[in-house]
Order: structure tokens, then sequence, then C-alpha cells
């Protein structure tokens, strides 16, 4: 009889631990539509790229228009210098920080 009740109380708590881990994982799903944002270039450069053997990316420091200042990867709309504005997308990412991307120019100093 106290079996059951412990074995009921194992099955509500394995339950209730997966709920969580889905709720939390569907809250980051990095499926989700990407943010198009506004910065402005505060540095640029290349970094090397792991995944590409000998590769290197172009970079830069953009500050967002909220404040915020965060390193995106330039894919078109480069090369970037200090002082330029630019588009990025925000791509969120299941474990980590948001990846985000320079997509255009909008302008400069």
């Amino acid at each position: 009889m106290h079996g059951d009740a412990t074995n009921k109380k194992t099955i509500v708590s394995i339950i209730a631990a997966v709920l969580f881990v889905g709720l939390f994982l569907a809250s980051r799903w990095p499926a989700s539509a990407p943010r198009s944002l506004t910065g402005t270039v505060q540095n640029s450069g290349s970094v090397s790229v792991a995944r590409v053997q000998g590769g290197t990316q172009s970079a830069a420091s953009v500050r967002l228009s909220n404040g915020n200042l965060v390193t995106a990867y330039v894919v078109s709309g480069g090369p970037v210098t200090p002082g330029d504005k630019v588009r990025l997308l925000e791509q969120a990412n299941l474990f980590g920080a948001p990846v985000y991307q320079i997509v255009a120019k909008v302008g400069s100093h």
C-alpha cells in the first residue's frame, strides 16, 4: 500500500520535471523568427572561425539602440567602420547568448 503512494509521487515528480524542461526549451527555441535591430558600429575587425579551417569572418562591436553592446558577424553590407549605422538580426540560441548578424548599412556618421 505504501509503495503505491511512493510510485504515484515519483510519477508526478517526473511528469512535472519533463513539463518544466519542455517549457524552458520551448521558450528558447532557436527556430523562432529573428528579431530586426539597429545600432552603431563601435569598432570592427576579423575573427578566426574554427568551423572553417584557417578562415576568418568580419565582426564588429555594435552599440544597439537600447544601449547594449554586442558582437555581430558581418554577413552582408560590409565592410563596416566605426560610426556606421547598421541593421542587425538577432537569432535566439537554445543554449547561450543570442547570435547577432549585420545584414545592412543604414547610414554612417
